[in-house]
């Protein structure tokens, strides 16, 4: 439904945007995720037609919206801030986009109560958006950009705004009003727990380019590069020295390899302790160690100046895994991941 084909955009001196593509299904949910600065927030601004691109095209349902105004698109956009009129109520903020397009008063008030059904906010009606909780004014610029049944929905950021416990609770919510409404959405978020929570694929910017995109379990299991793996949380990359016909060479040892990585994933599943004198395991020290409540997790040191984080089970007080303690660590070869970059 909305295709991406090498899109750029520029500033004077900078380039912000570099041959973005993207292809987005009907229905589909995409989660757009990436740092602070990294060209989320200018993708969407471009596709709205709130900026113009340096080159490339944007099309939607196979038709390019180049010199169509922000307007025609029918595209519906949620910012991080809500955006909303502080001096209007819940009912006028959600019609205002109606009224504005001249759709009759009684086909308006038909729409309105659909939303806030959907929305859960039935009650309002009348309620300034000032005296409103920010979960609350979050369902009502909701409601306002789902008014005109736009064909694509964009998110920008936004639960951002709001403390953790509630963003977790509406973050359900949204899911349920994104899916009962078969409405194709981009979805744009620094934190991937929401993006994994949410979407059916994810594209992952860094700047200004999209380095990988697949579903949420392709992003975990197999990220590409080692921003991607750092950004996903991942703390244990091993720097490659060289490759060496299909070893790559590492501080920590040989492992095969193909191609030619610049860095090994060590996942959490491929790191276990270990007996000491069993074959190919790693002899560290426990330099730190942090209770969690159902496990530890130990910064472990290697000799070769590598530090190494893994967790184990907290039972009885695990002596054994108190700073200073030398243990065995086995590493699982065939968890391993290649990284590029």
């Amino acid at each position: 439904m909305l295709s991406i084909r090498s899109l750029a955009f520029a500033i004077p001196g900078r380039t912000i945007l570099h041959d973005i593509d993207l292809e987005i299904a009907r229905g589909e949910i995409v989660a757009l995720i990436g740092p602070s600065g990294s060209g989320k927030s200018t993708l969407l601004r471009l596709i709205a037609g709130l900026e113009r691109p340096s080159s490339g095209d944007i099309l939607l349902d196979g038709e390019s919206l180049a010199g169509v105004p922000p307007h025609a698109r029918n595209i519906g956009l949620m910012f991080q801030d809500y955006a909303l009129f502080p001096h209007l109520n819940v009912t006028q903020n959600i019609l205002f986009g109606l009224k504005m397009h001249g759709l009759p008063r009684a086909d308006r008030h038909k729409r309105l109560d659909e939303l806030l059904a959907l929305v859960n906010l039935r009650g309002f009606e009348r309620r300034r958006v000032t005296h409103l909780s920010g979960g609350e004014q979050q369902r009502v610029a909701l409601a306002r950009s789902l008014a005109p049944q736009p064909r694509l929905l964009m998110l920008d950021e936004p639960l951002g705004a709001l403390d953790a416990a509630l963003r977790q609770r509406l973050l359900g919510d949204l899911k349920a009003i994104l899916r009962s409404l078969q409405l194709t959405t981009l979805y744009v978020t620094h934190d991937q727990a929401e993006a994994f929570d949410i979407a059916d694929r994810i594209a992952v910017i860094n700047a200004g380019r999209i380095e990988q995109i697949g579903t949420p379990e392709a992003i975990y299991r197999h990220p590409r590069t080692v921003f991607i793996a750092r950004f996903l949380g991942f703390t244990n990359i091993l720097p490659v020295e060289r490759v060496d016909h299909g070893l790559a060479i590492t501080p920590l040892g040989d492992y095969a390899v193909e191609g030619k990585p610049t860095a090994l994933l060590l996942t959490p599943g491929s790191l276990s302790l270990a007996d000491q004198s069993a074959d190919r395991v790693l002899e560290v020290r426990v330099a730190d160690r942090v209770f969690t409540g159902e496990s530890y997790r130990l910064r472990l040191q290697h000799a070769s100046g590598m530090t190494l984080e893994v967790s184990a089970p907290a039972q009885n007080g695990r002596q054994e895994l108190t700073p200073g303690t030398t243990l065995g660590l086995k590493i699982d070869e065939q968890q391993i991941v290649a990284l590029e970059g």
